[in-house]
């Protein structure tokens, strides 16, 4: 007599089963979706700094020339 070692386990058909899985092109819609938000806000944060480089150098002229030229000089040390 030849006996069946691995019966399947009994399964409850009235639990509803898990979501399926989403499709590969849901998957890559909802990537490029969120890859262009973060590019929206990227953008919008690195105006913001800009405008504020701007007016912070239309404030302080004297000041942004000063700090422009240490900045090079330090540079040009460095790359000796």
């Amino acid at each position: 007599m030849i006996t069946n070692e691995f019966n399947a386990p009994d399964t409850d058909r009235s639990t509803p089963s898990a979501a399926p899985a989403p499709a590969l092109g849901d998957v890559i819609d909802a990537v490029d979706d969120a890859a262009a938000t973060f590019k929206a806000v990227v953008r919008n944060e690195a105006d913001s700094l800009l405008h504020d480089f701007r007016s912070l150098i239309r404030e302080q002229p004297i000041t942004s020339i000063a700090v422009a030229g240490a900045l090079a000089y330090l540079i040009g040390r460095v790359g000796r």
